[in-house]
């Protein structure tokens, strides 16, 4: 009966022992998965913080083109309305100027006739 009792225990053991090289196993696993897990968690949460500084930076580049857009927009209202304006002056200069040529063209037609008689 000790005999069985031995054979009984040493059959435990052994179990007992497989048992535990395969929790080992299975742990040493778990770790390996897990510290790929926190490898690609980081990764993920590299690249996130990438986009957000890219997207950051285009926002800021964008802001500073529509500044510049619209301070050429405000330049060219402002060279339009000077130009309009001078169109507008020009535009009378013009008028006075006709009006003066058919005055002079009126003297010089009637000093002609004055002169032809």
């Amino acid at each position: 009966m000790i005999e069985a009792l031995k054979a009984l225990n040493a059959q435990k053991s052994s179990e007992i022992n497989r048992l535990k090289r395969e929790l080992q196993k299975s742990n040493k696993r778990a770790r390996h998965l897990s510290v790929d897990k926190l490898e690609e968690e980081q990764l993920v949460r590299t690249k996130l913080l990438e986009e957000s500084a890219r997207r950051k930076r285009l926002s800021v580049n964008f802001e500073k083109a529509m500044t510049a857009e619209r301070a050429v927009r405000e330049t060219t209202k402002k060279k339009i309305t000077t130009l309009e304006a001078k169109s507008v002056t020009w535009s009378q200069n013009e008028g006075k100027l006709h009006q003066e040529l058919e005055m002079r063209e009126d003297v010089i037609k009637g000093l002609k006739e004055y002169h032809a008689k």
